[in-house]
């Protein structure tokens, strides 16, 4: 995602409009684990004392998003219960 985030085409609108992209995406590290990153990615705009440039922000959001996981997984676990039970009180009324 970061390849595609990152094209030259896209590199140069954020340059020339001075604008910014942000995404969220999982990297790899060096030791082959993978973590949620999230990026900004700002172009600066030329002029006389600066270059054509941009500068990429990257902050872990991995924590975030293993506490997202949990919470979700603990909402699926509740909605299985809640049907299940309805499911048992729907076949005791049939009977």
């Amino acid at each position: 995602m970061v390849s595609q985030e990152m094209d030259e085409n896209t590199l140069r609108a954020l340059i020339e409009l001075g604008s910014e992209k942000s995404f969220e995406t999982r990297l790899r590290k060096e030791d082959g684990t993978y973590f949620w990153a999230y990026i900004i990615i700002q172009g600066i705009v030329p002029s006389r004392a600066q270059p054509a440039n941009y500068m990429v922000f990257m902050r872990s959001v991995d924590e975030q998003k293993q506490k997202e996981a949990h919470a979700k997984a603990l909402l699926q676990n509740a909605v299985d219960q809640a049907e299940m039970a309805n499911k048992s009180k729907s076949e005791f009324l049939a009977l």
